[in-house]
């Protein structure tokens, strides 16, 4: 098989993956099945928990035993998760899918970038291996704009979000079967180096990685930017809930928010030694700021601050983690959702007792200026690193 096939199965697994049904009425399905919104933070900080403590064991075991093994672990475990999160019901069960799903995606968050990276990267420069995953990305989207679309009509069949669940279900088990037939490939690729003498990778340690300066402060910039990003999901729903949208306008605007993303897919903000990424990253905690006026007009800011961050910030960073590799990819990879997930737990926890205490209007502005600050440290140390690569150059 020619190597652009195997591509368009690192395509084909992102498409699948992106079939998330649950993402855009994820907070009604909660609050139908009589979850409250400050338990719901709770909830999700299982999630992060578990994925805080199973994702770097996970990392250093896909570099031991093999990425696709553990990806395909992950897969099954993903795939009999949702379809119990179609069925669960009350705190304590889905306090335990949360730690589930926490467990199996850290077996699938890294292993599976990875596998596909070293593919890439026999054939293609950096550059082109970040447009790859920025096209690998818009089709994550665009799987993300079909679910959308479906999601409002699953719920209205059935409210608790049942059917919505099991359409995930089905997504992951389209995921496995991609992953299986490029991992059989990829395979394929390896054997003509088997003939050689075999490499052996010295064993991962901390104190190696730690002294690793520029991968350490890449790590905790990505983990930091990530975990504003992912969190800002939960920051969206609320908005909406609080402008009283229905399940459908919800997910007319996730619909949205998907087309814009894919529009935008070709800007490269981050890209070379352009500044305009850092912008973006400055202006994004201005939208927490708008929240509060009473004007629809923000929604669109909201939504096209959103996506253009989905579509940009995400793959340079993955894309920058991946550059510095060293012996241990996955690992690397496991470090920055390790430290992304123990921010998470942080923002979730802050969110669940600004939400408690006070209203939407004031709860989000605090939000924006706490974003705003970890935005700047982040952006000093993008800086500064960036700085030095320029030195050594």
């Amino acid at each position: 098989m020619e190597f652009p096939v195997k591509k368009y199965c690192f395509y084909a697994y992102s498409f699948f993956t992106g079939l998330l049904f649950f993402m855009p009425v994820l907070l009604n399905i909660y609050l139908n099945r009589n979850i409250e919104v400050q338990t719901i933070f709770l909830i999700e900080i299982v999630y992060s928990l578990s994925i805080f403590v199973f994702e770097i064991p996970s990392g250093v075991l896909g570099d031991r035993y093999g990425h696709g093994r553990i990806v395909c672990i992950g897969l099954i475990g993903n795939f009999l998760t949702y379809l119990c999160f179609s069925l669960a019901q009350g705190i304590i069960a889905m306090c335990i899918i949360q730690a589930m799903l926490g467990l199996f995606g850290s077996f699938i968050s890294g292993s599976d970038k990875v596998r596909f990276f070293s593919l890439l990267k026999t054939t293609y420069d950096n550059q082109s291996v970040f447009h790859i995953q920025k096209r690998a990305n818009v089709l994550f989207i665009a799987a993300n704009l079909i679910s959308f679309i479906s999601s409002g009509y699953l719920m209205r069949i059935d409210s608790s979000g049942s059917f919505v669940m099991l359409g995930t279900a089905l997504g992951v088990i389209g995921s496995f079967i991609v992953f299986i037939l490029a991992n059989r490939q990829l395979k394929l690729t390896d054997q003509p180096k088997q003939s050689q003498s075999p490499v052996i990778k010295p064993s991962f340690s901390f104190h190696s990685f730690w002294a690793h300066k520029e991968l350490l402060s890449w790590c905790i910039v990505s983990g930091i930017l990530l975990a504003i990003l992912e969190n800002y999901y939960w920051i969206i729903q609320i908005y909406y809930d609080h402008l009283d949208f229905s399940n459908e306008t919800v997910g007319i605007l996730f619909m949205a928010s998907c087309l814009i993303t894919i529009a935008c897919s070709r800007l490269s903000l981050f890209h070379g030694k352009s500044s305009k990424g850092y912008i973006l990253l400055l202006v994004f905690p201005i939208s927490y700021l708008m929240m509060p006026i009473p004007s629809v007009l923000v929604v669109p800011v909201v939504v096209i601050l959103y996506s253009i961050m989905k579509i940009e910030l995400r793959p340079f960073l993955e894309n920058k983690i991946l550059e510095l590799q060293g012996n241990h990819p996955s690992t690397n990879i496991s470090i920055v959702s390790w430290i992304n997930h123990f921010i998470q737990v942080f923002f979730l926890l802050i969110y669940s007792l600004i939400f408690s205490f006070l209203s939407f209007g004031y709860a989000v502005v605090l939000l924006g200026v706490i974003i705003l600050f970890a935005v700047l440290i982040s952006l000093k140390m993008m800086i500064n690193s960036r700085n030095a690569e320029q030195q050594t150059s």
